[in-house]
């Protein structure tokens, strides 16, 4: 694949961790098939955290996001690149895994790549072979929407014309289809055939047909009566009228740019500067314009701009002649080319008011033209205008809080006042707080976070306040927030090679040169000594050797006659000692595994990526990573996966375990055992003797390692079976032989069985009538003991609620309380009655209550004054009634002198009132 846009990287490993050895379900799978795109997006996929690492060796990471399967059916033994391209905003992972049946094994993947975006596998697969393709992720929040590319080319044929693309065959015809020069291919000859091969660029109307596709495409690619514009307009897109990857290559961009485009006619009328802007929210969209007469030829683009990576504005100022007519196309990188708009402006952009902006209309930058105070860096002040362009209005004036301009920018708070949500007030409302007169909510404000006057800054961005906290929220453009210890936008991801565009975006290696950041976007710089970037290629880095190339011999372009070869970078008629000339250059047969024994026999052999020529005889230095010559046959190469319980740490390492399976970590290249085998477990927990046990007919172990069969089972099938009758049927076996069914003459009875009143266990659980107590002193009214009061509402003497739980057979009888405690139908009769209940029994049969009809007058009772014996002392009222106290009739003296007196008194004064009559 030529050019591609995306950035590529390499993330530097930091720990490998061990891979999870499990197998996983590959189908349903999305079939695709070779020298195809497809469209993916692993948010969905058809299995979601599948696998969650694959060996090392295969991916080098934990891959833990969600993956999405593609199936590929080779038809034939074929090199297969497949290249995955995500949306730059997850860290993709891609894996092959080869078909198990119906499942697929992480643990034998046979490649993968981890290494950064886009991800690139290449493998060679067998004919009749059905592989996997897992669409992965590093994290699980690393999924999207992502292109895959499948890249197929035969194999272990002839590459004659050296472009890296071997010949087709019967059984492939996916190869290079002009290879020797004298195939039957438009265009085919020894000159072109270089040139000629799968996917190369198509050069329109040129009698070849480039990429094998067996069309060579006619010019030109743009209609000039579609999609006409004319100055000083804008148009939004995209057209009606679009064509689609017709032109992928410009002279004057720096990157291909494969996706559909919008070619627009246009008339020049004026010879001069026209300016022509594309703005985009949603597409990463790029500018070209070629003259109408070159017909969409890309090499004859005279302007182009593909500035911005992503969504955002595209500006050329371009030069034109009057009267002609050009082709302004919009193109694409990605697959859609999205919402945009195009503006032409041909009067040069004037500045109308002369403050140094031209208008914005016309591609300048002036939101105001007529306005000589209004222009990108003037100081906003409050007038509710946009002084400075920026599409903001009075932006930095705080009218909620700042008491100059409280509300408005006409009003300002009085000297004692605040500026509270936009309103003089003489104190803040809560949650707000007085910061300098300022009524400032500091949670969220960048100014004051947290406390007044603490300000949220760091270098290279904006912040916001949230939660009293500093957050970035956003970077200058070309910075970027990488050091979490650090607050702002620390990072100049445009020119840094270890953050290239974003965070983490390594610049990979290049062949023999440098890489370089340069824009955000990673490329290649200096080339190391003896080298050159000749192809101005970026995939291939600096490809050209300088002290052997005949084309560039010393320098770039620098070319050896044909007589002569290039020999430590200066063209000679001879080869040094011991060296032949081969394709112009001078090559030692005996030990270049590209020219082994002569000239053009290259050691090309299976899974080999180490490849020696020794004494002329093609040798297998170092296979590739997952593969061994196990058979120690050059000519197949290294034929046998490793990471395979067969050949798990080399060719003689197997992974066998009794009854179960083994599994090889090929990371650590150490064998372990597996799943036992259907039927076996591992009960000992020991590798040793592997899955030692058959649980499924091992009576200690039926089923798993800690199920024993009980005495009258047997195991049959990992089940315990019970061995004796079940005679009512009722699905429990007799007690008798061994089973749970306590009466098994009786199929109401039985384990479960609901419990009935009926004075038999119904449920077999060793208690009869349980459930059944209403009054919970341990009797039923049911069961051969009756317990004659339960409820409280049974016909017994003197059995109610009250008394229920005192009543049952066998309980404590209480003589003469009219209650039969015991339940035997009597109330006991008592020797000595104690009819009041008091405690004491009545005095006439041998007892000590003196009156046994009231239950206040008794022994322990307290003597009153109330003309009665209250304590059966034989004493009325002793001591209750003396002199001071209450009763009997007399009353409390107001002046404290005793009741006699008072008597004496009043008997006194009656006698006098006699007298006096």
């Amino acid at each position: 694949m030529k050019s591609i846009k995306l950035i590529l990287c390499v993330f530097l490993a930091l720990t490998l961790l061990p891979a999870a050895a499990w197998s996983q379900t590959c189908e349903p799978a999305t079939l695709v098939e070779c020298n195809q795109l497809y469209h993916g997006d692993n948010s969905s996929g058809s299995s979601t955290h599948g696998t969650s690492g694959y060996p090392g060796d295969c991916t080098g990471w934990e891959a833990e996001g969600p993956e999405q399967f593609f199936r590929l059916d080779l038809p034939a033994d074929m090199l297969v690149s497949v290249i995955m391209t995500p949306d730059p905003s997850f860290d993709a992972s891609l894996a092959v895994l080869p078909s198990t049946g119906t499942d697929c094994d992480a643990t034998v993947c046979i490649e993968g790549s981890d290494s950064g975006n886009p991800e690139t596998v290449t493998f060679s697969g067998l004919g009749g072979e059905t592989y996997y393709l897992s669409a992965d992720g590093w994290g699980a929040s690393s999924h999207g929407p992502f292109t895959l590319e499948i890249l197929c080319s035969c194999e272990n044929t002839a590459d004659e014309d050296g472009d890296g693309v071997f010949a087709s065959s019967a059984e492939c015809s996916y190869g290079d289809c002009c290879d020797s020069g004298t195939e039957s291919v438009l265009g085919c000859d020894a000159t072109t055939a270089p040139d000629i091969y799968p996917r190369a660029d198509e050069i329109c109307a040129d009698g070849i047909d480039q990429n094998c596709d067996g069309v060579d495409p006619v010019c030109p690619y743009c209609d000039p009566d579609s999609n006409v514009i004319t100055c000083d307009s804008s148009v939004t897109g995209p057209a009606a009228v679009a064509s689609t990857q017709l032109v992928n290559y410009y002279d004057c961009l720096l990157y291909a740019e494969p996706g559909p485009e919008v070619a627009y006619t246009f008339t020049a009328t004026h010879d001069g500067d026209v300016r022509i802007r594309l703005t985009s929210d949603s597409a990463d969209l790029a500018l070209a314009v070629i003259p109408a007469s070159a017909m969409c030829d890309g090499a004859a683009c005279i302007a182009g701009a593909d500035r911005v990576f992503g969504p955002g504005t595209e500006s050329l100022l371009v030069t034109l002649e009057n009267a002609q007519d050009y082709f302004i196309v919009v193109d694409t990188w990605d697959m859609a080319l999205g919402n945009y708009s195009l503006i032409i402006d041909c009067a040069g952009c004037a500045d109308g008011d002369e403050d140094g902006h031209a208008d914005i209309f016309c591609g300048g930058d002036d939101c105001d033209d007529d306005d000589p105070d209004r222009f990108p860096g003037q100081t906003e002040t409050c007038n509710e205008i946009d002084d400075d362009c920026d599409g903001l209005t009075d932006e930095g004036f705080a009218l909620e809080s700042d008491p100059s301009y409280c509300g408005d920018c006409y009003t300002a708070c009085g000297v004692d006042e605040l500026c509270d949500l936009g309103a003089c007030n003489t104190e803040c409302t809560d949650p707000r707080q007085d910061c300098g007169g300022a009524c400032v909510d500091v949670t969220v404000s960048p100014q004051h976070c947290g406390a007044c006057d603490q300000l949220c800054e760091g270098p290279h961005a904006l912040f916001l306040c949230v939660d009293s906290n500093c957050v970035v929220d956003v970077c200058d453009a070309g910075w970027k927030s990488c050091d979490e210890n650090t607050l702002g936008c620390e990072t100049h991801t445009d020119e840094d090679e270890g953050n290239c565009g974003n965070c983490g975006v390594v610049c990979s290696d290049y062949a023999n040169g440098v890489p370089e950041c340069r824009v955000g976007r990673c490329t290649l710089g200096a080339c190391d000594e003896g080298y050159g970037n000749c192809d101005n290629a970026l995939s291939n880095g600096c490809e050209a050797v300088l002290a052997s190339d005949n084309n560039h011999c010393g320098i770039c372009d620098n070319e050896c006659d044909a007589d002569r070869v290039c020999v430590l970078g200066e063209c000679s008629d001879t080869c040094p000692d011991g060296q032949s000339v081969c394709s112009g250059a001078c090559i030692d047969v005996t030990s270049d595994p590209r020219n082994c024994g002569g000239c053009g026999l290259v050691c090309n052999l299976a899974n080999v990526s180490e490849p020696g020529c020794v004494d002329r005889e093609c040798v297998v230095l170092e296979c590739d990573s997952g593969w061994g010559d196990c058979d120690d046959y050059v000519a197949n190469g290294c034929e046998e996966t490793l990471g395979t319980p067969e050949h798990c740490r080399d060719c003689d390492h197997v992974c066998e375990y009794n009854f179960a399976q083994g599994i090889c970590d090929t990371e650590a290249g150490t064998c372990s055992m597996g799943p036992c085998l259907p039927g076996h477990t591992d009960c000992n927990e020991s590798d040793i003797d592997g899955c030692e046990i058959n649980t499924g007919a091992d009576e200690e172990h039926c089923g798993d390692c800690v199920t024993e069969c009980g005495r009258l089972e047997s195991c049959l099938n990992g089940i315990c079976i019970v061995t004796c009758d079940d005679l009512d049927d009722d699905g429990f076996a007799d007690a008798t032989c061994g089973g749970d069914d306590c009466d098994d003459a009786n199929r109401d009875i039985h384990p479960g069985a609901q419990e009935l009143c009926d004075g038999w266990d119904n449920n077999c659980d060793g208690a009869t009538d349980e459930g059944f107590d209403i009054d919970a002193d341990g009797f039923y009214v049911c069961g051969e003991i009756i317990d004659c009061c339960d409820s409280g509402d049974e016909n017994a003497m003197g059995c109610s609620e009250a008394t229920a739980a005192s009543m049952y057979p066998g309980a404590v009888e209480e003589c003469g309380d009219g209650v039969d405690q015991d339940c035997n139908g009597a109330d006991l009769e008592c020797d000595c009655p104690d009819a009041d209940h008091d405690g004491f029994e009545d005095a006439t049969c041998g007892g000590d209550d003196c009156d046994d009809s009231d239950p206040t007058v008794h022994p322990d009772a307290v003597e009153t004054c109330n003309e009665i014996d209250d304590d059966c002392d034989g004493f009325t009222d002793e001591n209750a009634c003396d002199e001071g106290g209450e009763g009997c009739g007399c009353a409390t003296s107001t002046n404290g002198a005793p009741p006699f007196f008072l008597l004496l008194l009043g008997l006194l004064l009656g006698l006098g009132r006699k007298r006096r009559a």
